[in-house]
């Protein structure tokens, strides 16, 4: 299985497991999870997220077989397309991480739009986490609010070739309209918040069995959990492996190349 949310770093408001390279790969290991996509804790409330992506590609260089370095962009910060550069050419980015609440934009802000117009153009995948930790365990002084999705299908419609994924998003059902859906196949969702019983089949029956992905939001929550939802899933077990790796790689691939993101 491929997680494609993960993090790694220091949380400045409590001491997380699994949040160093050989810890990870510990955890991948217990959970027969092949590869991951992490992205730097730190970028979310580092003022130069650039300082962050680089102490990850340093952490991570050794083991860039199974840690697939998706670094954070902050397009309300100066000089954004240089970071970027940067990371695509230097520090081997396979895709990058929005955290739009954290550093104050909307995604359908110019400077977003311009991103994402890049991306598109370099056919890297984007990742929009729409919360980063539950909002009950969020430190009084730090309140982050959602991401809220309400601009998705004119981001669809603008960027027909750029990969979509959104972590972490609660209420898919009331947020996104499966009409728009239905016109595209470059949309994707993680279960990290998915909750309920069988939350793993709500999902596929809201969204489509092409649409989701693996997500365990590791160290900020328990990687277990969200393999105990595929659990509980009707779906028999190697058939839903086998379709969450398929739907992970096809996110991951760039065009014509079905690389699934490595190196």
């Amino acid at each position: 299985m491929i997680d494609v949310n993960a993090s790694l770093g220091r949380w400045p408001f409590r001491r997380l497991r699994y949040a160093t390279p050989p810890a990870m790969l510990r955890q991948m290991d217990q959970l027969a999870i092949e590869r991951a996509c992490v992205a730097p804790i730190e970028a979310l409330l580092y003022l130069d997220v650039q300082e962050a992506n680089r102490e990850m590609a340093r952490a991570i260089r050794r083991h860039r077989d199974r840690l697939l370095f998706f670094p954070s962009i902050n397009p309300a910060w100066p000089d954004w397309q240089t970071d970027l550069d940067e990371c695509i050419e230097k520090l081997g980015a396979t895709g990058v991480r929005l955290f739009p609440s954290y550093h104050n934009y909307r995604i359908n802000d110019r400077p977003c739009l311009e991103l994402l117009a890049e991306l598109e153009r370099r056919d890297l995948p984007v990742q929009i986490a729409t919360v980063v930790a539950d909002p009950r365990m969020h430190h009084p002084a730090v309140m982050v609010p959602a991401v809220r999705l309400d601009p998705l299908a004119d981001l669809l419609r603008l960027f027909p070739r750029l990969r979509f994924a959104i972590l972490n998003a609660t209420g898919i059902r009331e947020t996104v309209n499966p009409k728009t859906l239905g016109r595209t196949d470059n949309l994707f969702f993680d279960v990290a918040f998915a909750d309920g019983v069988a939350c793993v089949d709500d999902l596929i029956d809201a969204l489509g069995r092409g649409r989701i992905l693996l997500g365990t939001n590791a160290p900020m929550m328990i990687g277990l959990g969200a393999v105990y939802k595929l659990r509980e899933s009707r779906i028999e077990a190697g058939e839903l492996r086998r379709l969450l790796r398929e739907n992970a790689l096809r996110f991951l691939s760039r065009r014509g190349k079905g690389d699934g993101g490595r190196p």
